[in-house]
């Protein structure tokens, strides 16, 4: 697994788009739809840190990959193509959002920009909330 191959932050945006938008929404504009799989990581402010799996043959996450980028057992949510732009530029289909099934246990972090675009595509009710690193992948990397 190669990591930090691309990083994108809100401060990083130039173009019409700077000042316009929140994290969440930079982030199914401009990279949900053409990165096939990204981690955010809610320490460094919703950093989203693409994520390359060339080095494993099938090019494919693996389950140890997965639960160590989240830090444990791994829980999967599908991440709808509500968003209109989402939907036009979304190239890899379905996309799935994988999270630390004990992430609130564990008390890591809340996410929030992981957790915004998920109440934005009513991927989670309300009230609740994303904590610690949240990994999005394109449904067809995983068996």
């Amino acid at each position: 697994m190669t990591v930090f191959k691309d990083i994108n932050h809100p401060n990083t945006l130039t173009g019409s788009d700077k000042g316009k938008l929140t994290a969440p929404q930079l982030y199914d504009r401009h990279i949900v739809a053409h990165w096939p799989a990204f981690v955010i990581i809610p320490e460094f402010g919703g950093l989203a840190i693409k994520l390359n799996f060339d080095d494993n043959k099938s090019g494919m996450p693996t389950l140890t990959e997965l639960q160590e980028l989240v830090g444990g057992y791994i829980q999967v949510i599908q991440y709808p193509n509500t968003d209109k732009v989402f939907a036009q530029d979304c190239k890899g289909g379905a996309k799935l959002m994988i999270m630390d099934e004990e992430g609130k246990l564990k008390d890591y972090p809340v996410n929030h920009c992981a957790t915004e675009m998920a109440k934005r595509h009513n991927a989670i009710f309300e009230g609740d909330t994303i904590n610690g690193n949240c990994v999005f992948l394109d449904a067809d990397l995983l068996d």
